[in-house]
């Protein structure tokens, strides 16, 4: 016996479908009263009297149910960190001249494929109340006051996916009482259909009508959805949370820059200068000798090069006066070797106090003398090293 239904082919002697729950009609009989001529009709297929087979017949399946709503519902959880689901942005873009993004129209199809799919769920058990819940989360998704209340969409998604699994097909009206029909010759024909019996306990709800293996398998779909759309929500909100804590590029400067404190007074003070004009640096006041920062330590090996204003800064030992005379070279031959002598003597002195410049002078005055003199080239060269560890120190403090 084939199902009016869902078209479904029946065992002889069910009364309802195992599929979809629906009612099955086995025949009618028609009498017809004409004048003084009473005539029993002939039997009639079911189809004159029921629809024929639905398109969406498999809906009445709630495994396939749970398997194509749970993939849009998750698509309505991924696609918002893609800035799909905010309306202002949208119009914000329209203003701008740009158009929709791609996320906003796959979030848009997900909520309309979900508000289908309820829909046509529904249809099939004769509940077609069901599509308000799909309806709801996509309002809740796109209505700007209402995005940011949470855990709705979520609530509204799973009433849908276990009301749509739990509720049992509404059993047909039809076939029930009789029927008018208007006759020919102005006489009228009565239809009376067969009254069936009411369905056992055991055929009603849960029972045969959609069978308690594939019904109890859809629960545990419906409730591995719940779990999966909550622990989305929480990993969301977490994964939110993460990312406003990370310092991203640029957020420290601009908290420099906006708060005050003396960073910010170092910050504004070049840009400040570049725009005051004499008589506005009249006005400022110069700032206090211990706001001023205090340079950086030098730190990682020591640079071989001095700098430009050290070499030129002589130390405190060589600007004060020595009172020692600087021997110049004699005329005669005959006296250079005691000049050499007595000169790098002197610079051996020099050297021993630390008076670095003396030592140098002494060895160059002796260089001149003798240019390949090599005591005082040697003197010369360690009176130049002493004096730049000296300077690299005063540098470093």
């Amino acid at each position: 016996m084939r199902c009016p239904e869902c078209g479904v082919e029946n065992k002889e002697g069910r009364s309802f479908c195992v599929a979809c729950g629906s009612r099955l009609v086995k025949e009618a009989s028609f009498l017809f009263v004409s004048g003084d001529r009473t005539a029993q009709g002939r039997s009639v297929e079911s189809s004159l009297t029921t629809r024929g087979p639905q398109v969406f017949s498999f809906l009445a399946s709630p495994v396939f149910y749970v398997l194509a709503y749970v993939p849009f519902m998750v698509a309505t959880y991924v696609l918002p960190y893609f800035g799909s689901n905010s309306l202002l942005m949208r119009a914000g873009e329209r203003l701008a001249g740009f158009g929709p993004t791609l996320p906003f129209w796959l979030h848009l199809a997900a909520l309309l494929a979900l508000v289908a799919l309820a829909w046509l769920r529904g249809s099939a058990l004769g509940r077609r109340w069901l599509v308000i819940f799909p309806v709801l989360a996509a309002l809740f998704d796109f209505v700007p006051p209402l995005v940011y209340i949470p855990l709705v969409p979520t609530a509204m998604h799973l009433l849908a996916l276990v009301l749509g699994v739990a509720l049992s097909p509404q059993p047909g009206a039809k076939g029930r009482g009789a029927k008018s029909l208007p006759g020919s010759d102005g006489e009228q024909q009565r239809c009376s259909e067969q009254q069936f019996p009411e369905p056992a306990a055991a055929e009603t709800g849960a029972g045969k009508g959609i069978g308690k293996f594939p019904q109890r398998k859809a629960l545990a779909f419906a409730g591995g959805a719940a779990v999966f759309g909550i622990a989305a929500v929480i990993g969301g909100y977490w994964l939110y949370k993460a990312s406003s804590a990370l310092p991203g590029p640029g957020k420290e400067d601009a908290a420099k820059v906006m708060l005050p404190g003396k960073d910010t007074d170092r910050v504004g003070a070049g840009s400040r200068a570049a725009h005051q004009t004499p008589e506005s640096r009249a006005l400022v006041p110069p700032p206090p000798a211990a706001a001023m920062p205090r340079p950086p330590a030098m730190i990682g090996p020591e640079d071989p090069t001095p700098p430009a204003k050290a070499q030129q800064k002589p130390t405190p030992q060589a600007a004060r006066p020595t009172g020692e005379k600087k021997v110049a070279p004699p005329g005669t031959p005959g006296s250079s070797k005691a000049f050499v002598d007595e000169t790098l003597e002197e610079g051996r002195r020099c050297l021993g106090r630390k008076k670095y410049d003396c030592a140098i002078a002494a060895a160059s005055a002796v260089l001149r003398v003798d240019p390949s003199n090599a005591t005082a080239l040697a003197l010369k060269e360690k009176a130049q090293a002493e004096q730049q560890k000296a300077l690299d120190a005063i540098a470093i403090q």
